[in-house]
């Protein structure tokens, strides 16, 4: 099995929705989807993203209760886990991943990487903020009663691009 069919399949079995869209589609393909959601406002760090790219989406660096979804670029993903890596230059580069009901991540596809210690051959040193993500914010109370995005997201949505 291909690396990437084997991240989409982790990836689902943590209970993150994957699509997979390629540079040229990838406008479309979001604005499709935030369309569809009915996500209007977007917080978001500016870290490879390019605005322009969504001319019905209202961006901002300040999170507030309007926000309907964070949106974020994804440094790797790791096969083995099935999870997001972020790498952030400060702890406010973290907060459109935690904070909002939905994340949205952005991967490239050659940023999936097979397993941690392939991960800490690729990241810069000295280390700086890294952020694991392995799907939506789950907790349970002392009933097992499963609870979505009591501290943070309740949706993680993956746009892994070719």
């Amino acid at each position: 099995m291909e690396r990437t069919e084997k991240f989409i399949e982790e990836l689902k079995r943590n209970d993150v929705e994957v699509y997979l869209t390629t540079t040229s589609r990838l406008n479309g393909d979001l604005n499709e989807f935030f369309k569809k959601e009915g996500i209007k406002r977007v917080f978001v760090r500016p870290k490879g993203l390019i605005n322009e790219l969504f001319p019905n989406i209202e961006f901002t660096e300040k999170f507030d209760e309007n926000v309907d979804a964070g949106l974020s670029e994804a440094d790797f993903g790791i096969v083995y886990s099935g999870g997001l890596v972020e790498l952030a230059e400060s702890p406010s580069d973290k907060l459109p991943s935690l904070l909002p009901d939905i994340h949205i991540a952005l991967l490239k596809e050659s940023n999936i990487l097979d397993d941690f210690d392939v991960l800490f051959e690729n990241i810069p040193h000295p280390l700086p903020d890294i952020t694991f993500i392995v799907g939506p914010s789950k907790t349970a109370d002392i009933e097992k009663i499963l609870v979505k995005g009591a501290h943070g997201p309740r949706r993680v949505i993956v746009f892994i691009v070719r």
